[in-house]
Order: structure tokens, then sequence, then C-alpha cells
């Protein structure tokens, strides 16, 4: 029997809630910010997935989920202090699944830190050049410059202009009105 199209966009909200961050991560601009993002994000995961199994794979080990939620942080940031370390054979292997992502993740993340900064060099001594405008803007370009030619036009033209030939303001009216004493002429 098949769900009603509201129900199945109800039942899975954060793999819905996953998949968008994650489109929008790929469609947006790399920045340090987004990065920084995804590498908590996934961090944060991978610790509470690696925590709730080895949780329930060595519980003799991990008698409650703190504990397990601390022996997943030490392992995935590759501190691992030892002072909790995992006795089943189950255990282990989620342990070493959590140190091979978290040094994999390291790696990468690292890898792709440092190819946003080298791109951000390269456009900067490059002179990052512009995308191409669409054609409502080619048009409003082309409508400037010509405007901008023919001022240049007008402005090569010799010309003999008179003190206020054309000014619709009398000369007297320019004068500054906070001025208290007559004008005096050298």
């Amino acid at each position: 029997m098949a769900l009603p199209p509201q129900t199945r966009k109800t039942r899975r909200p954060a793999k819905r809630f996953v998949e968008r961050e994650t489109s929008r991560f790929l469609q947006s601009s790399p920045t340090v910010r987004n990065a920084a993002r995804v590498i908590v994000t996934s961090t944060v995961a991978v610790v509470i997935v690696s925590a709730a199994a080895v949780r329930i794979f060595d519980p003799h080990d991990f008698p409650n989920y703190g504990l397990s939620l601390w022996w997943a942080l030490q392992t995935v940031t590759t501190v691992g202090y030892g002072d909790i370390t995992p006795t089943t054979d189950v255990g282990r292997v989620v342990g070493g699944i959590v140190m091979l992502e978290g040094i994999a993740f390291l790696a990468v993340v690292t890898a792709g830190i440092t190819s946003i900064f080298v791109a951000r060099a390269q456009r900067e001594i490059r002179g990052a050049k512009e995308p191409e405008p669409d054609g409502d803007v080619m048009v409003a370009l082309a409508d400037v410059t010509a405007r901008l030619e023919r001022i240049e036009q007008a402005l090569q033209r010799p010309r003999t202009i008179t003190p206020f030939a054309r000014c619709p303001v009398p000369p007297r009216a320019l004068e500054s009105p906070h001025r208290t004493s007559p004008r005096r002429d050298g």
C-alpha cells in the first residue's frame, strides 16, 4: 500500500534535511564558512552514530551513552586517551571505522580548505574576471558608453562661455544667504 504524499514527506524529515543541506552546499560557492559548517555537522553525526553503535555492540565496556559519546569524540578527533577502549570484536570494528573516518575526514577537510585558499589567491593574483553579463546589462552598458562618448565629444568642442549666460537664476540669488557684509570686489 502506497503512502499519501504528505505522509511520505513527514516520515523522513532527517533524510530530507540532509539532502537539502547537501544540495545547498554543493550549489553554493566554496567558502571557509560553508566548509566549516559541513565539517562540524559531519563530525557531530559520526560521533553520535558511532557512540550509539558502540553502546549497542559493546554494552559491557560502555554501560551508558555518555561514556560511549566521550569515547566516540576522543576517537573521531584522533586524540584517543586510552582511558576507555572497546574489548569486544564488534566494538573494535566500530572503533576502527571511526578512527579511519576521523583520519580520512581530517585529510579531506585539510585538502578542501587548502584548495579554497589556493583558488582565492590565484583569483586575486590574476585579477578575477567577472562573469559574462546577460543581455539587459549589455544593452544598458552600450547606452552608457554612447552617452559617455557624446559627453566627451561635447567637452572637446571649443566654447566661449560667458558667466551666467544660460543661468536661469539671477547671479545675486547664487550668493550665500549667510553673508552679513556687502561683497567687496578687490
